[in-house]
């Protein structure tokens, strides 16, 4: 099967085309329960995305050796890129996005001269950026989330944990748990606080990156392709954002339905319906975790 994708690999020239485009492919597929053109949130629109991602772009651009970018310690570079966003938009659009797309673009520098990287290579090179984080990491990213504002319920994203709650939180403090303590203690509920602690082992399988390159190569066309993976990977396990928000047992009736849409071959009228299931409360069912996630796996494709 041919890849969709290869044409606009040809067009991207730095990590910042490839964070571009990740998140305004992600944003634009149109995913159940999400925000993409023509269906928004009351206090939310696609515009709003399109937005972050161009503010956030020039924070992962690849530079010379010497410059300040290669550089950055990654706790860094996520507040850098929240700072953006608030700027731009004013609102948390993309908190979880950053979060795992930080250690990724980190990662990958150690092969700025390759390509095309296995992500078993790639996984090793994010598992080490993981490791060498420092207390200034856990100080920039406890900054980034309290800037962010994730504790609010109106948000599409972020799915903190209460190790990870940094409302009254001093960046100084000794009480405070470094970062990976936190994310280790949120992995059990919390998909992105699994990726560091799992060493992006979660992201980089078959399962995530896997199912989005399937389901693309299968439809031959990118926006379809996301579309179709957003239901299997919702069906696999529960969103997190939505057990969070509305609780384990809705998260699990949104997975459930999720396998109901694949049992029936992703019908436009099963997907309508289980879009607008998730649609019905107020888009506390918003599967925000499964949005981010796509959007990390869209970059490692890229």
């Amino acid at each position: 099967m041919s890849d969709p994708l290869n044409a606009l690999r040809s067009s991207i020239h730095s990590d910042a085309d490839r964070v571009r485009w990740a998140c305004i492919l992600e944003a634009t597929a149109p995913k159940a329960g999400n925000v993409y053109p023509g269906v928004g949130f009351s206090d939310l629109q696609y515009a709003d995305f399109v937005a972050a991602a161009d503010a956030i772009a020039p924070c992962f651009a690849n530079g010379e050796p010497s410059s300040e970018r290669s550089l950055l310690r990654c706790g860094k570079l996520i507040l850098n890129a929240v700072t953006a966003t608030q700027l731009a938009c004013n609102t948390n659009v993309n908190l979880g996005i950053i979060l795992l797309l930080a250690p990724l673009s980190i990662a990958r520098q150690t092969f700025s001269q390759i390509e095309e990287i296995p992500a078993g290579q790639l996984q090793v090179s994010v598992a080490q950026v993981l490791q060498d984080l420092n207390t200034a990491d856990t100080a920039d990213v406890y900054a980034a989330i309290q800037l962010a504002k994730p504790g609010g319920m109106d948000d599409r994203r972020m799915q903190a944990s209460e190790s990870m709650d940094v409302r009254h939180a001093r960046a100084a403090s000794k009480e405070m748990p470094d970062l990976l303590t936190a994310m280790r203690s949120a992995a059990d509920r919390d998909r992105i606080a699994l990726q560091y602690a799992d060493g992006f082992e979660d992201i980089l399988s078959d399962k995530l990156v896997g199912t989005l390159d399937r389901s693309i190569r299968k439809c031959g066309d990118i926006l379809c392709g996301i579309q179709r993976a957003q239901i299997e990977i919702l069906a696999e396990q529960p969103d997190s954002l939505i057990a969070r928000k509305a609780g384990q047992e809705i998260a699990r009736e949104a997975q459930q339905r999720a396998g109901d849409v694949i049992d029936k071959n992703h019908s436009p009228k099963a997907w309508q319906s289980f879009d607008q299931w998730l649609r019905a409360d107020g888009n506390q069912r918003n599967p925000g975790t499964t949005a981010d996630l796509l959007a990390a796996a869209l970059w490692v494709l890229l």
